[in-house]
């Protein structure tokens, strides 16, 4: 692991208007980390948000491509690091994809979800074929989407493959409220890595989000959380020790 690593989640109010998205995006780029090296973990399908990309993902897909471009040229300029959920577009159809950039604005990795989450997950997208691990100021990091980190057998391979981190752009809702406290953390304690889990707060259409971003460590200890507000995370970690920042709103 690097000297030192800011660590921040990125948990957004639904039902933001894309100048508002862009700003939350340069907020969080743009945060003021202590750390020599910086990551930011945006939630599942943000850039044109979630029900609109579940409900047209050809649309959503016109819309990420243009501002995944401007997203890299931030991450160059704001020397950030970036996970964050887009639709990409592939021969067999549309996937629910999550794109690492690194500091110098390049895709490292995407990862496209593997286990799709009901009925219209499923008509949507696309399954993607597996895993997906990179290089991050973090250590080896093993890329998810909401429902993959609920799946044992799928985060177990990750720890065989070497992972020591796991992160997670979400879009959990009530009633499943249960998942990060309950769930990410036994992934986490099974398998001796640390995962960071963003999530959405508010209604967005019928859904409900009710936040609870968080990073866990190895032994399925909670680092930090954010809870029902809206908002951003930070924990440093400096080697193999971690603090808890003061949450920035």
């Amino acid at each position: 692991m690097p000297a030192s690593t800011t660590l921040l989640l990125c948990q957004p109010p639904t039902g933001l208007a894309f100048v508002e998205r862009l700003e939350w995006i340069e907020q969080a780029l743009a945060y003021p980390a202590v750390a020599a090296h910086k990551l930011v973990v945006f939630p599942e399908l943000f850039l044109s948000g979630y029900v609109a990309s579940v409900l047209d993902p050809a649309a959503a897909c016109r819309q990420d491509q243009p501002l995944l471009e401007e997203i890299q040229r931030r991450c160059q300029a704001h020397r950030a690091w970036a996970m964050i959920g887009v639709v990409t577009q592939h021969a067999d159809g549309y996937r629910n994809s999550a794109v690492c950039i690194d500091a110098n604005g390049v895709q490292q990795a995407t990862h496209h979800k593997c286990r799709p989450f009901g009925e219209d997950e499923e008509a949507a997208f696309v399954a993607g074929p597996g895993l997906t691990l990179v290089d991050t100021p973090l250590g080896r990091t093993g890329l998810a989407i909401c429902f993959d980190v609920e799946d044992p057998q799928l985060i177990a391979a990750y720890a065989a493959a070497g992972a020591e981190w796991l992160l997670v752009p979400t879009a959990n809702m009530r009633p499943y409220t249960l998942v990060p406290g309950v769930k990410v953390r036994a992934r986490a304690l099974d398998n001796g890595l640390s995962i960071a889990y963003a999530n959405y707060l508010g209604q967005d259409g019928d859904l409900d989000f009710p936040g609870d971003s968080l990073v866990v460590g190895q032994q399925g200890e909670i680092h930090a959380q954010l809870g029902a507000r809206p908002g951003l995370l930070a924990v440093h970690y400096e080697q193999e020790e971690c603090a808890s920042m003061n949450p920035a709103t």
